[in-house]
């Protein structure tokens, strides 16, 4: 658990750094005593995260591009219906 033992260490900080493409970009810092368990706890920290999210109905909006094609010039031939066009 992220709360024991940390007599001393500093406390953890979420840190607002920027405004992206359709989302708040945070970064959370904490210190661990082990940095061999830096994985582990990244993991800890993110399922805990997405725990919280879901048990207030929280979603995260993807990113999602559609492309549309609309008057193809003859020599493109024509559409097949192979994902790689072949």
């Amino acid at each position: 658990m992220l709360r024991e033992g940390l007599k001393g260490m500093p406390e953890p900080q979420a840190l607002f750094l920027a405004f992206g493409d359709s989302a708040l970009n945070f970064e959370l810092r904490c210190f661990i005593r082990d940095i061999t368990r830096r994985f582990i706890v990244i993991s800890e920290i993110n399922c805990a995260i997405d725990a919280a999210f879901r048990a207030h109905n929280v979603t995260v909006a993807f990113p999602q591009l559609d492309v549309w094609h609309r008057n193809l010039p003859p020599s493109a031939g024509p559409a097949s219906d192979d994902a790689t066009g072949y």
